[in-house]
């Protein structure tokens, strides 16, 4: 279970501790998840990389409309690839997901768009570009059908 570096845009109390604003703070992901998508806290910016890993989960198993979990950007990291891949449980589905972009995780900017037909075989579409200069990516579910849809999305360097 990895921790990653949060800074607190709104008073959190987490492990009997209360954090300010501007604070900095350490979070597994499931920890981190309700907190980010409230907009109490968001990946420090200042954080070059902080995975052991050059594969970032951006989503895991998604069945709904929001976003990921966003992750920061090492700087000069060229060409980053981007894989979506899902199914269904039964026929067909469609999804149509943005990879977002920001400095601060404020004020998310699209950087591209991947649309993929769902099957009940799991199925893939991947794109790769530099995201210079932006130092923090998520993914935005923005539309997902079909029986039990799930999505996943990972980044890597």
């Amino acid at each position: 279970m990895v921790n990653r570096k949060y800074r607190v845009l709104s008073p959190v109390s987490h492990d009997g501790k209360l954090y300010s604003i501007g604070s900095a703070i350490f979070l597994t992901d499931a920890e981190a998840a309700p907190l980010v998508g409230y907009g109490t806290v968001i990946v420090d910016p200042n954080v070059i990389v902080d995975s052991d890993s050059d594969v970032f989960y951006l989503l895991t198993d998604a069945v709904a409309t929001g976003a990921g979990q966003s992750v920061s950007v090492p700087k000069n990291s060229g060409d980053i690839a981007f894989m979506l891949s899902g199914n269904v449980n039964v026929g067909i589905g469609s999804a149509i997901v943005d990879v977002e972009v920001s400095n601060v995780g404020l004020g998310w900017e699209v950087a591209f768009t991947l649309t993929i037909d769902l099957s009940t075989i799991n199925k893939s579409v991947g794109y790769s570009c530099s995201i210079e200069p932006w130092r923090m990516a998520r993914s935005n579910v923005r539309s997902i059908a079909g029986s039990a849809a799930k999505l996943s999305m990972t980044m890597g360097l």
